[in-house]
């Protein structure tokens, strides 16, 4: 039974014949992944598109990361807003987008490790990023998501350049065009 469900999933993943980018379509994104400090993060999303190649995506995310160097872990927590512009797609299944934009963050030691190290390690960091996204649809509403970006912020505190990369799903809310009144 469990095969079954396993390839009724796959061929919707090639069967549906979702419009997923279309102007004035807005998603919600839940994802997680790892960063370059092997550590976790967590995303939740919203995005709004203006067109069938551009959209505008802002994300807040959680994320815990191990600073091997020194044996310690920082937590951050932060919002990005990203441009995403559509390079390719296949049959509108499959997408591939460039994402750049701002990111604000607020990072500190977590309480574990603020019983080793003294002192005010907290910084407020603000930067921009560039990454990759990867998108599959498998239905008219779903859509697996997979991105890649790298950061580059002001302050070097816990570091000013890391990278992230996340898996997660893009659930799309709504497919209408605003009313037009005469």
């Amino acid at each position: 039974m469990k095969t079954i469900y396993f390839l009724v999933f796959v061929l919707m993943s090639f069967t549906a014949s979702a419009q997923l980018h279309s102007k004035y379509n807005s998603a919600i994104e839940i994802s997680g992944g790892t960063s370059r400090f092997s550590g976790i993060r967590g995303d939740l999303g919203y995005g709004y598109f203006f067109s069938k190649r551009t959209y505008l995506k802002s994300n807040f995310f959680y994320a815990i990361d191990k600073l091997d160097k020194i044996q310690a872990s920082h937590s951050t927590i932060g919002f990005d807003l990203s441009c995403g512009f559509t390079v390719w797609n296949y049959r509108s299944r499959f997408y591939v987008n460039l994402l750049l934009g701002p990111t604000v963050s607020y990072e500190t030691l977590t309480s574990k490790s603020e019983k080793i190290y003294s002192g005010n390690f907290a910084t407020l960091k603000y930067g921009g990023f560039l990454g990759v996204e990867l998108e599959v649809s498998l239905s008219e509403k779903f859509a697996l998501v997979a991105n890649a970006n790298e950061r580059l912020t002001t302050k070097e505190t816990f570091g000013n350049r890391r990278w992230y990369a996340n898996l997660g799903v893009r659930i799309y809310v709504s497919n209408h065009y605003p009313v037009r009144y005469r």
